[in-house]
């Protein structure tokens, strides 16, 4: 059991890292900007909720789906036990957008946008 909380905080700690590293600072990009003027906000506001998933269901998500209240700015799923396949996690998640916008899950107001290990890397 330790080793998942360790794991757990490292992977949490990495987020954070990346976060302050690639959104949070001003970027030419950007017209000297942060690419999102909104992540360290969130950060310092505790407007950011880290979940793990260790099995093959999506319980994780139907969950954070079906239970949202807005009481977040961003919700993220660390998926331990992914799909290799990176096409069908993309296709799977358009497919929970579709679902919400048709109303499936009530009136929640959220969207869905998934990073994979194997997509190609976003300079």
């Amino acid at each position: 059991m330790r080793f998942y909380v360790d794991k757990e905080r490292d992977i949490c700690k990495e987020i954070m890292a990346w976060s302050d590293h690639t959104l949070q600072k001003p970027n030419p990009y950007y017209n000297g900007l942060p690419p999102c003027p909104y992540a360290q906000k969130a950060w310092e506001d505790e407007k950011v909720l880290i979940l793990f998933k260790y099995n093959q269901d999506w319980q994780v998500l139907y969950s954070v789906v079906s239970q949202w209240e807005d009481q977040f700015d961003l919700v993220l799923i660390v998926d331990m036990a992914f799909d290799q396949d990176s096409e069908k996690f993309h296709d799977y998640l358009e497919g929970m957008n579709e679902a919400i916008s048709e109303g499936v899950f009530i009136d929640r107001d959220i969207w869905l946008m998934g990073f994979h290990p194997h997509d190609e890397a976003n300079d």
